[in-house]
């Protein structure tokens, strides 16, 4: 199976400061459906994020869910994880590839220049947005609506993954935007019953 296709769904991020229980929201996305876990812990000491990210990687190998670490190429590799997500003030995606040989490495993109250049730098996948408002990022940049979303699924030659306020009310029109995956936080994380809000998306993502 390719990674487009391992990759096609729900694209689960974990963050603390969600003000969620991480193991809560993890449990709903692996029980329901979702192809692929990060987990984004900024402004956390190394040390905890190496421990989070143990526990978490060994319950996405029992589900048979992708795991990437957000950021840290190093505490990738070390946990042999699937993989590392990029921002683009993270480190080039060649040094991350030199740590993680045989992982996927994906890149945050924001517009097309940004696009091209990760392509060309070997990402194996890039996430785009934010494609809606967005409360899980201090000083996001500008929305770039489903319009924009589609410019980049024209653009890019990789996977691409939205991400940045999407929900039960506009999952529909960010998959027919022809993306593999589609990240979300808030609207899982926030659920007064996160299980049913990743079940809900994942069926959503299906019928789209």
């Amino acid at each position: 199976m390719d990674l487009r296709e391992r990759m096609r769904g729900v694209y689960g991020i974990l963050d603390p400061e969600a003000k969620r229980d991480l193991d809560e929201v993890l449990a709903a996305y692996l029980m329901c459906g979702a192809k692929v876990i990060q987990l984004r812990m900024k402004h956390v000491p190394t040390r905890a994020i190496l421990e989070e990210a143990e526990k978490v990687r060994d319950r996405c190998r029992q589900a048979g869910v992708l795991f990437v670490v957000n950021d840290r190429a190093d505490i990738a590799a070390l946990l042999d994880a699937d993989g590392v997500h990029l921002g683009q003030s993270d480190i080039p995606v060649a040094a991350a590839r030199a740590l993680l040989p045989h992982g996927i490495v994906g890149k945050s993109t924001h517009n097309e220049r940004q696009i091209h250049i990760a392509v060309a730098e070997g990402a194996d996948y890039i996430g785009f947005g934010p494609v809606f408002r967005t409360s899980s990022k201090q000083n996001p940049a500008p929305t770039t609506g489903t319009k924009g979303l589609q410019e980049a699924v024209r653009t890019s030659s990789v996977p691409v993954v939205a991400i940045g306020g999407i929900a039960l009310d506009n999952i529909k029109q960010v998959v027919a935007t022809g993306i593999t995956g589609a990240a979300t936080i808030s609207c899982v994380a926030k659920a007064w019953q996160p299980t049913d809000a990743v079940r809900s998306l994942v069926r959503a993502f299906k019928i789209a």
